[in-house]
């Protein structure tokens, strides 16, 4: 799902979102909800009355109604009125922390929810640039959706606090809450079209702030650190950084300069007309007509009219501005798979993989990376695929693992079962993956290896025997702490593995799986020859229902496989074992040959 451009239907789905809110907040804690509301009703409601009753001592006191200090009237005014005062306290304090324990929890199940929706969504949506925007709005303006979540029990609570204003002020004088009301609408009007504005600069800017990133990466890891020193690039990326920052913080600026500006003449034009109000009442009360208790709470209601109304303006221009990103939340939820899970469940027993004239471009793109593939993987084989970088290798493994599906032709099991009409949770316990950017958890590493099947139970001797299968073992039994060492020297006592480590790391949890079909994308790239021979080794001697399908640029170490597969511009260029395909002093014979005689030099 794109996201909508700002420039569009602006302000669109703005109930709707704020709909969607309080379904959210419903379907999290529906008590919470009621009872936060009826909070924040007695809260706005309680300071008016104590007000009310303040006035009304005032006035009993100026007319001489008690004859002493002692007076059994006026201790019973007085009590009520410290009464009213307390449970204001009382409910400010409540108000508070229903307020905190709402930030804090909804805060943690917002998250959870979204962590869930990122596992949900295809591979391929995060390889598409439009998305990747949507997806780092939505991370940049977490707090804002939180944010939103607040503001609509605070403009609830501004609603409250209007209307008791508006009938107090209206039993005495109803033009008054009609002049207070016209003239802060400027205050609305401005921060509704400049709240918009913001979000119009976060969103056109979404390329810019990319590159951003992109650049800041270099200064956060070690890695990217080692070159920024040797190759002298500070200034080259500090530069770009400033310059980009400068190009987006430059728009912010001159649009809160003129929102700014227009405040500043909106206030006072509301200003100057609450002192006209004021005078004319001060007026009445020198006159004789209005009673000074009367007077002061009159003031009292007129300046919670013009607090609420401002402070409801303010709010809700911060919802409407606040609703841009949150549509945008929202978009991401919504976004739908685009490889559909399938319903068959498959048997027990290792399936076939037939590729059927397959052809593949990805989305946006007219040229195809796979073309007309046909070729039948048996269940057991031990099968390698070679050819130059870009030929099409990894997007082979890509539509095996259904993170794509084919642009043209199909992949079937056992020759009859598309390989779309299965369930994903299905296919995914039989296949295991290590790509070439695999994952690197800093965990103990015992725990980082049993990721490989978090479905069952913990099992140390498992791990160790993962470990040994792909060499990991070695290093691990040097460390101090063996199987409980910790991953990350950012934690403390940790060590920070060699990438050859880390690759033979995330080996062991594909052998900690045991899956039925293993799929290697350039599994040693980052380890010794010696090791090497050792896991390939391993992999040729697996049981004969495991299938693997390994994809390496080293010829030496995939000449053993079953059947080799050379991929040349995206098409099966020749396939066959090792001595068939020397034969033919083809494709493979000079790569092999070129590599062998690279070696001996």
């Amino acid at each position: 799902m794109d996201t909508v451009k700002p420039e569009e239907n602006k302000g669109k789905g703005f109930f709707k979102n704020i709909g969607r809110t309080i379904g959210l907040i419903w379907r999290y804690d529906k008590k919470y909800l009621i009872v936060k509301l009826t909070v924040s009703i007695i809260t706005s409601v309680l300071p008016v009355i104590s007000a009310w009753y303040s006035a009304l001592f005032i006035n009993k006191i100026v007319s001489r109604e008690f004859g002493s200090i002692f007076d059994p009237g006026l201790f019973k005014i007085v009590i009520f009125y410290i009464a009213l005062l307390v449970l204001q306290a009382l409910f400010q304090i409540l108000y508070r922390y229903f307020d905190d324990r709402f930030f804090i929890s909804f805060s943690q199940y917002f998250e959870i929810l979204s962590i869930e929706k990122r596992s949900q969504i295809d591979i391929q949506k995060y390889e598409d640039p439009k998305f990747n925007d949507l997806v780092q709005k939505v991370n940049e303006n977490f707090h804002r959706f939180i944010r939103f979540t607040d503001l609509l029990f605070y403009v609830f609570e501004n609603i409250i606090q209007i209307t008791v204003a508006l009938v107090v002020i209206a039993r005495y004088n109803p033009y008054i809450a009609l002049v207070i009301f016209i003239f802060l609408l400027p205050d609305l009007f401005i921060e509704m079209k400049y709240g918009e504005s913001i979000y119009g600069i976060w969103g056109a800017k979404s390329e810019i702030k990319r590159k951003y990133f992109e650049d800041r990466r270099h200064f956060m890891n070690v890695n990217s650190l080692t070159e920024v020193k040797i190759f002298k690039l500070k200034e080259f990326f500090s530069t770009r950084i400033n310059d980009l920052l400068s190009n987006f913080n430059n728009e912010i600026i001159k649009t809160e300069n003129r929102k700014r500006g227009l405040k500043f003449v909106a206030t006072f034009v509301s200003f100057t007309v609450t002192g006209v109000i004021v005078f004319l009442l001060i007026k009445n009360v020198v006159a004789g007509v209005l009673l000074i208790g009367t007077f002061t709470f009159l003031l009292s209601q007129i300046n919670n009219l013009r607090g609420s109304i401002t402070n409801f303006f303010f709010n809700v221009s911060k919802i409407y501005g606040d609703n841009m990103f949150v549509r945008d939340v929202f978009a991401f939820f919504d976004t739908v798979p685009v490889v559909e899970d399938g319903t068959q469940v498959l048997p027990i027993e290792t399936p076939d993989i037939t590729f059927d004239n397959v052809s593949f471009g990805y989305p946006g793109t007219e040229k195809n990376i796979l073309n007309n593939i046909s070729l039948t993987i048996k269940a057991g084989e031990k099968i390698a695929i070679v050819g130059v970088n870009g030929a099409g290798k990894t997007t082979f493994t890509k539509l095996v693992t259904r993170f794509y599906d084919p642009t043209q032709g199909s992949i079937l099991l056992n020759e009859s079962i598309p390989l779309k009409q299965v369930q994903l949770k299905s296919w995914y316990e039989k296949v295991g993956l290590l790509a070439q950017e695999f994952a690197k958890y800093k965990l103990p590493i015992k725990d980082a290896i049993a990721l490989g099947d978090t479905s069952k139970p913990f099992d140390l001797e498992q791990v160790k025997y993962a470990a040994t299968q792909s060499g990991a073992n070695e290093f691990i039994e040097e460390w101090k702490e063996g199987y409980d060492t910790q991953l990350g020297k950012e934690f403390e006592g940790g060590i920070e593995p060699s990438v050859g480590q880390w690759q033979k790391i995330a080996l062991a949890r594909m052998f900690y799986k045991n899956p039925q079909i293993l799929i290697l994308d350039e599994p040693t790239a980052s380890i010794d020859a010696v090791a090497e021979m050792g896991i390939f080794n391993k992999l040729e001697n697996l049981p004969k229902d495991k299938t693997v399908i390994l994809i390496s640029h080293r010829f030496n170490t995939v000449k053993n496989a079953n059947k080799i597969i050379v991929i040349e511009h995206g098409s099966i260029a020749e396939m066959g074992n090792h001595e068939e395909l020397m034969k033919k002093e083809g494709i493979y014979h000079n790569l092999f040959t070129t590599q062998k005689d690279s070696y001996s030099n």
